[in-house]
């Protein structure tokens, strides 16, 4: 029997979202795949209402605290390796995302499977121009997969091969900020699907004030993390990729 993916969706106090999302992913499992929200620490009363929203409401996995971007992805990272018979790949979604749930998963998993690829990502499009600043991400309408350098984590789909020897968060990258650059000097085999799209609603997750620490205080801590880590790590790298995301990335 083939080995399924693990789809997981990141919740913290965003039940309408998470339920949306998860609602329309969930009937088309069939045997390709299994989906859960994977709960990052949600207020009680958000967590009462995720549970009354979700068509199954058994597919919730809970971290019990909130663990930020990275620490959630090191939790389903560690599902990954501990079911290993059974998953073979992680789908790793946020809860903002609008998808056309016939076939998305099936398609991104063929595609990683026959590129080879590390890691891929399906076209995030979003709704406010100003947002996307990372040219790279731009929907080119190829019919083909697109080799790109890194790719933001906003929808990625890891190999287990990757999970099980590279992909681990460092605590300096937990805001999740770097984790895309990092992951691009680990590896070169990343593909952007254009012709698979999601939409991303403008960083709901962030603006809904679903963090903590408030907002901008979030945003500079991730900013000093990363680079601090980077300093240490492999900064020359770091400022090329993401001069690099500002280009639109190889054809």
């Amino acid at each position: 029997m083939s080995k399924k993916t693990l789809v997981l969706i990141l919740n913290h106090n965003t039940a309408n979202l998470s339920s949306n999302l998860f609602n329309s992913l969930y009937p088309f499992e069939d045997d390709i795949y299994e989906t859960f929200v994977l709960d990052n620490g949600s207020d009680e009363d958000e967590l009462n209402v995720l549970s009354s929203l979700l068509i199954n409401k058994q597919r919730i996995i809970k971290t019990n605290s909130n663990l930020l971007f990275g620490g959630g992805l090191n939790y389903a990272f560690e599902i990954i390796q501990n079911n290993s018979e059974k998953f073979d790949s992680l789908l790793f979604l946020n809860s903002d995302l609008i998808i056309h749930p016939y076939n998305f998963v099936k398609a991104l998993k063929h595609y990683l499977e026959i590129e080879e690829l590390d890691i891929i990502s399906p076209c995030v499009l979003q709704p406010s121009v100003n947002q996307n600043f990372w040219k790279q991400m731009h929907c080119w309408n190829s019919p083909n997969i697109r080799k790109v350098k890194w790719v933001d984590l906003q929808a990625p789909m890891f190999s287990r091969e990757f999970i099980t020897h590279k992909a681990i968060v460092p605590e300096k990258l937990k805001y999740g900020w770097g984790l895309d650059l990092l992951y691009g000097m680990l590896t070169d085999k990343i593909g952007i699907a254009d012709f698979i799209p999601v939409i991303h609603l403008d960083s709901q997750t962030v603006k809904r004030c679903c963090h903590e620490p408030i907002i901008s205080d979030y945003w500079v801590n991730a900013e000093i993390n990363m680079r601090e880590f980077f300093k240490v790590y492999n900064y020359n790298k770091f400022l090329e990729l993401r001069e690099y995301g500002k280009q639109y990335g190889q054809k």
